[in-house]
């Protein structure tokens, strides 16, 4: 479902992204074999009409710009992957919709992250807070979307903020993925509880790549519990 709010943000990035202009079709390089012909003819029409199963072939596996998506290609198709993602967000679980996210916009929105303007980090941080709040409220399965956000540097405090819009109806969810994170007792603590945990910003912990992440986001959690929760 796209929200009208939804929609608006998409409209943003056609309007902030279109000083990009791609024209080598041939030299696309997020494609695992290819562009074939199909998808070059796919991608010759303009932009907002790029099939939905070309954008679904298109893979982002390597950080930066070096490699599986140049900053043309991926700035470029930018608007269009993310109303494809929209529209699809049963994409996002599927490795090669993720890595977009993951490898080519991660953590784009720091300030610091030169490869992004301003205008475009504001238009990235819009799309992915209707996507967020048009889908935390119906989505039974909300994993994908919380690692999005934390992929592309979403703030906790934000997260914490569009969480709360939907209040009542994803508590347990959320309670669900911490206990899949690995803390174990999650889904027996309070509401009160939780807020706690999205306080001090454990969200940062919510993608985990390494042990040593896991580790933490338990030694986080445990203390939390203990010091506002002795009977835990």
């Amino acid at each position: 479902m796209i929200s009208e709010r939804l929609s608006d943000s998409i409209s943003k990035l056609y309007t902030v992204f279109e000083r990009y202009k791609l024209e080598d079709f041939e030299n696309v390089t997020c494609f695992d074999y290819g562009p074939t012909e199909s998808e070059l003819e796919g991608m010759r029409v303009s932009l907002r009409n790029v099939p939905f199963e070309v954008l679904a072939a298109m893979e982002f596996y390597e950080y930066g710009w070096d490699g599986w998506g140049r900053e043309i290609d991926v700035k470029y198709f930018l608007p269009r992957f993310c109303e494809f993602i929209a529209s699809n967000t049963s994409e996002l679980e599927d490795s090669g919709g993720f890595s977009f996210f993951k490898y080519k916009l991660g953590k784009c929105l720091n300030p610091e992250n030169g490869r992004w303007t301003d205008d475009e980090r504001f238009a990235i941080r819009s799309f992915i807070r209707e996507l967020l709040i048009t889908n935390l409220a119906t989505r039974t399965d909300i994993r994908g979307f919380i690692e999005c956000a934390v992929a592309v540097g979403l703030p906790s405090a934000e997260l914490r903020e569009i969480w709360l819009i939907n209040d009542q109806i994803n508590c347990e969810q959320l309670l669900a993925l911490l206990s899949e994170l690995g803390y174990r007792d999650a889904k027996s603590k309070s509401r009160a509880q939780l807020t706690e945990f999205i306080d001090v910003g454990v969200f940062e912990f919510l993608y985990i790549d390494e042990v040593s992440g896991l580790q933490e986001f338990l030694r986080l959690a445990s203390n939390l519990c203990s010091a506002k929760n002795p009977q835990v």
